[in-house]
């Protein structure tokens, strides 16, 4: 089921629809779930070393380079083509070890993200790995916290949340446990639910979990951004840049044949 159609349920009736009641789930049937929903967590797929060398040639600067430089060779000027070449792979070489480094220092920030959550299981407070949530999970949460996964909100008290990263609103919202009267598709229209990804501002809550990994919200608008490549500002006039030279150099050989 998706997000709004928890929107009009009461609480009862999405205990009831999860399976699960507000003691939270038993060991073994948390077990059980983590077999059939996977672990919860959204897997990018990220470039490896090779790749993200390739991705240094793919420059129409680049090209550019290795035109001059064979245009440098069949007129004989061997020295002038070497040259070039080997501006070209210092370049390559830099941006490699640039992008390289940068990913690797990603990597070790992710090492130190908080990974454990507050959960309710048979009736017992204790801390799990976020990624062994599963829906019907009781999560606790206190101001700080960020959302782990897409949560029916069960018990709140003061409670302001942070969802700035989904829809823009630079201000805290307010939350409720009550049905809403209509269902609703839209993520600021849905009062009684809480989405992964965004930050509790303060209070506290509690939260059946309705939705783990990609199919939370965040987890689908991670899936759709990741299959789309924008080009920069600055690769859009590199790329003009590229074309204006490429025609001057072609129109002066041409002139000089």
């Amino acid at each position: 089921m998706k997000f709004s159609d928890y929107t009009t349920k009461n609480i009862e009736e999405t205990f009831d629809i999860l399976k699960t009641s507000e003691s939270g789930l038993s060991e073994k049937e948390a077990g059980k779930r983590q077999k059939i929903y996977g672990f919860n967590e959204i897997k990018a797929k990220e470039p490896g070393l090779f790749d993200i060398f390739l991705r240094q040639f793919k420059s129409s600067f680049v090209y550019l380079l290795f035109i001059a430089s064979i245009i440098a060779f069949l007129i004989g000027e061997r020295i002038d083509g070497f040259l070039i070449l080997f501006f070209v792979f210092i370049n390559v070489f830099l941006g490699f070890f640039q992008e390289a480094k940068a990913q690797r220092a990603v990597f070790l920030l992710r090492k130190y993200l908080p990974s454990m959550v507050r959960v309710l299981r048979e009736g017992k407070g204790g801390v799990v790995n976020k990624r062994l949530l599963v829906p019907g999970d009781i999560v606790l949460l206190e101001p700080g916290n960020i959302i782990p996964a897409d949560l029916r909100i069960t018990k709140l008290q003061n409670f302001l949340v942070d969802e700035s990263i989904l829809t823009g609103e630079p201000f805290p919202i307010g939350k409720i446990t009550e049905p809403l009267s209509k269902k609703t598709k839209e993520i600021f229209e849905a009062k009684n639910i809480l989405f992964a990804g965004t930050s509790v501002i303060s209070g506290e809550a509690e939260g059946v979990v309705i939705g783990t990994g990609k199919k939370t919200i965040f987890g689908e608008i991670t899936k759709l951004a990741a299959g789309i490549t924008r080009e920069s500002v600055y690769e859009k006039n590199l790329l003009k840049l590229s074309r204006t030279i490429l025609k001057i150099v072609v129109t002066t050989i041409v002139f000089v044949f």
